[in-house]
């Protein structure tokens, strides 16, 4: 699927606290079978700056760094012949220890030991559950278990959230139970800014009625979206000025623009674009032949047309058949990059209303 995000940070590289919270030490004890094999240390708000010797060559040695956040998630990996193996663990600043004696397993959490690790109980319950039983389903049961912890919020971010395995009612209802704390941290508020962006697109999902919006063109004609509709099919196009993908995009839509167009077709582009200015720059630069929006007060009565949808990305094309019943959303049905389904979907529609 062709289409970038509009927030360029994601949700797993987005800090809980900006400031920096301290220095981090930790003792790494190994089984010496794991002599010669390769270390990585990563966690999710720094992939760099940290100490630690990139091949073990003794069976004690340290990982050191500084926290960005008051706790950091982070994933210890070891590269052994066989598979790359990885220990989730939660730090924060101060002296830690981990003894390790078998990684690549179920059971991991009995041949493991942790020291002085923030919210130590949990963590190793948190281990012994997902290790253990793998998939979604005993993460949900630890949050639904400790949904004030750390843990709790981080795993929901990374492990529910990202892997669209619950309905958007049900999230609302896991992140309204987490700790208040982190749930107005940035990563807290892309959390719920994604969540009412996957309620709207169940509500405003296909087989649902797009709503209808009022609106002033480039041109300064007033219309609104349902006389467009009620004329025959509509593919409504979100974009923006800034958004490479939505520009490369723009000689598909020509062509979907001249060879549709004398079978019912009508196109409403809108730009989600802040600045005037550069939306007509690129107007008047991409020279497209079809309806032009911008959503700002100037051109949109009411509610911005990008929030009526909770749109947080672009490319985004909707495409409304005569009754503004939403029948295809690139995004929704994950098309390819070249809008596949979409172009079966004009053809199948326009072809089927032609014939009525």
């Amino acid at each position: 699927m062709n289409t970038k995000t509009l927030i360029l940070a994601t949700i797993i590289a987005i800090p809980f606290n900006a400031k920096s919270q301290g220095e981090f030490e930790i003792k790494v004890t190994v089984n010496k079978e794991y002599v010669g094999n390769y270390l990585d240390f990563t966690t999710f708000t720094s992939f760099n700056g940290f100490e630690y010797p990139n091949k073990i060559d003794d069976t004690v040695f340290y990982i050191k760094g500084k926290c960005k956040e008051k706790y950091e998630a982070a994933k210890f990996r070891l590269q052994q012949s066989d598979a790359l193996s990885y220990l989730d663990l939660f730090v924060s600043a101060g002296k830690m220890e981990l003894k390790v004696n078998h990684l690549y397993s179920k059971d991991t959490i009995l041949d493991i030991q942790l020291k002085n690790f923030p919210f130590q109980k949990e963590q190793e319950e948190y281990l012994k559950m997902t290790y253990a039983k793998k998939g979604y389903n005993s993460v949900l049961t630890f949050i639904n278990q400790h949904p004030k912890s750390y843990i709790s919020y981080h795993s929901f971010l990374i492990n529910i959230l990202r892997m669209n395995v619950v309905k958007p009612d049900s999230l609302e209802t896991i992140f309204s139970s987490l700790n208040e704390e982190y749930k107005i941290s940035k990563r807290g508020e892309y959390a719920d800014s994604t969540i009412k962006q996957k309620v709207l697109a169940s509500k405003f999902g296909i087989g649902n009625v797009f709503p209808n919006f009022e609106f002033k063109t480039i041109s300064n004609n007033t219309y609104s979206l349902s006389d467009f509709t009620n004329k025959g099919y509509v593919l409504v196009c979100y974009w923006a000025s800034w958004c490479s993908p939505c520009r490369k995009n723009i000689p598909r839509l020509k062509n979907i623009y001249e060879i549709y167009t004398s079978k019912g077709l009508q196109l409403i582009s809108v730009s989600i674009d802040n600045n005037e200015q550069n939306w007509k720059d690129a107007l008047e630069k991409e020279q497209m032949p079809w309806t032009q929006i911008c959503d700002i007060e100037k051109y949109v009565k009411g509610k911005s047309l990008r929030e009526r949808l909770y749109i947080t990305f672009v490319p985004q094309y909707y495409l409304l058949d005569k009754n503004g019943t939403i029948i295809y959303n690139n995004y929704m049905l994950k098309d390819d990059e070249n809008y596949s389904l979409l172009f079966k979907t004009l053809d199948k529609s326009l072809v089927e209303s032609r014939d009525k």
